[in-house]
C-alpha cells in the first residue's frame, strides 16, 4: 500500500479569524496566539492595494467598524515589530 499524506492545518498559534465575515457594520478580529499581538500592527487594505485602516494591536481581540467602507474585499495583515509579516486573511464588507 501506497502512504497518504494529509493536509495540515495550520496551528493553533497561528491563526487569525474574522468574525463576521463577510460582515456589514463591524467584525471582530480574534488572534489565537497572545505572542503573536506583542508589538505587532494591523493592516487592512483595499483590492486596490490601498490602506485604509493601520493601527498597533493592543489584544487579541480588536472590533473593526466596517460600516462606513464600500462593499468589497479587503486584505487583513498582521505584521511583527521590525514589519516583519505574522499572520493575513481576507474580510469582505457586503450590504
Amino acid at each position: 500500500m501506497g502512504v497518504v499524506a494529509a493536509a495540515e492545518s495550520p496551528p493553533v498559534t497561528e491563526i487569525l479569524q474574522l468574525l463576521p465575515n463577510p460582515a456589514d457594520e463591524v467584525t471582530t478580529l480574534y488572534i489565537a496566539n497572545p505572542s503573536a499581538v506583542r508589538s505587532a500592527r494591523l493592516f487592512i487594505t483595499d483590492a486596490f492595494g490601498r490602506v485604509v485602516m493601520s493601527q498597533p494591536l493592543r489584544g487579541q481581540l480588536t472590533e473593526l467598524a466596517v460600516g462606513g467602507w464600500a462593499p468589497g474585499v479587503y486584505f487583513v495583515r498582521v505584521e511583527r515589530g521590525g514589519g516583519v509579516p505574522a499572520l493575513a486573511g481576507k474580510l469582505v464588507v457586503a450590504r
